[in-house]
């Protein structure tokens, strides 16, 4: 476990600008855990080549730009690129005090050598471009988990994860039948696997990564969470997780890692005609929601991913934001939005417009939400 008396010695391996950062930024914990992050955290799918190939220098720029700018989590799995995020955010980290940084992977998924790269079907897999020569096979049973975390410490080059992740056991990629048995054997392999080893302090936090509210909260009545990454069901366009999962989470000390803050795309690029909602090209009754909200930012001179972001981080329960940057430079345009001033008066028209669940926390001003 990592001692909380290395927080304020060595910056070895950072440069003085994120050493300066570093400093500065203010630190949010999980659950009840010794476990503290930054408001933002850099999702690694990017360095894992989605939704584009992305060079090994490109990837090392880019959590070098987050660390620069004062993300201290680190979120990855052995999903992203077969292995390929994990193998590049280890070779990032690798000068790194190990004190300065929190990093999450997950377990579900073991890999496997596949040299023909005639991959098994695994739709979330199969998003990534030209990624390492490893299929999945879906395993959550005591001893999968206990493997798949060595081969995740082998590709990262450490010697301990601070966050652990149940991942992808969602109706929507297994069907109803299959998800109830993965969930059994989970509940009786994986998740026993991830409790020995956070009691013995080999981890510092278990949670379960997911897209579907319905499947955390039953993950929530099952076991002892530190935490969820939730990907969607909290953003400008869906408030879904407000009432449920949120008010139960807030109950059971659990904290939410929220993903899915610009709705893969659209609340950051905007309702052009390209734009992605929901991992796919977004229709236009999605277009015209966007459209409305980028009016009255328009009106207040608020960037709409500003807006999704802060709106995002609000809620008690959320203590960070995953963004899945590719670029430096998006983590650079995030880091910024995340403090960009909003008027008092955009939170009050968003928020009695009927555009989103007028229950929503109201953000506070942007230097006091990073800090909260």
């Amino acid at each position: 476990m990592i001692a909380n008396k290395h927080e304020k010695q060595d910056t070895a391996g950072l440069s003085p600008a994120a050493t300066r950062s570093l400093a500065k930024v203010p630190l949010r914990s999980i659950g009840t855990t010794s476990v503290r992050v930054s408001a933002l955290s850099l999702g690694t799918t990017g360095i894992g080549n989605y939704p584009t190939s992305v060079t090994d220098e490109s990837a090392f720029g880019t959590v070098a730009a987050a660390l620069a700018s004062g993300f201290r989590m680190f979120d990855t799995a052995p999903l992203y690129g077969r292995g390929l995020a994990e193998r590049r955010l280890g070779l990032s980290l690798k000068d790194i005090h190990r004190s300065r940084i929190v990093v999450a992977t997950k377990v579900g998924r073991l890999l496997v050598p596949c040299a023909s790269r005639r991959f098994s079907r695994d739709p979330g897999a199969a998003m990534f471009v030209d990624p390492a020569p490893f299929d999945t096979r879906f395993d959550y049973s005591y001893d999968a988990a206990m493997r798949s975390l060595e081969d995740s410490l082998q590709r990262l080059g450490l010697a301990q994860i601070d966050v652990v992740h149940i991942h992808n056991i969602d109706p929507a990629n297994h069907g109803e039948k299959k998800t109830g048995q993965m969930f059994s054997a989970c509940m009786s392999g994986a998740y026993k696997a991830l409790h020995k080893l956070r009691e013995e302090g080999v981890i510092r936090a278990i949670g379960v990564g997911n897209n579907s509210s319905r499947m955390l909260q039953r993950f929530a009545d099952a076991g002892q969470f530190d935490c969820f990454l939730m990907a969607g069901q909290y953003n400008l366009l869906d408030q879904s997780a407000l009432d449920g999962l949120f008010a139960d989470c807030g109950k059971r000390g659990i904290s939410i890692l929220l993903g899915g803050v610009f709705a893969s795309g659209i609340l950051a690029t905007g309702s052009r005609g390209d734009a992605m909602y929901g991992y796919v090209a977004a229709d236009a009754v999605a277009r015209r929601r966007v459209a409305t909200i980028e009016a009255l930012c328009a009106r207040y001179h608020v960037s709409l991913p500003a807006a999704a972001l802060q709106f995002a981080l609000a809620h008690r329960v959320v203590r960070t934001l995953v963004v899945g940057c590719v670029t430096a430079g998006q983590v650079i345009r995030n880091s910024a939005a995340l403090r960009e001033p909003i008027p008092d008066g955009f939170w009050d028209e968003l928020l009695g417009s009927g555009m989103v669940d007028a229950r929503s926390p109201r953000p506070a001003s942007a230097r006091k939400a990073v800090a909260r």
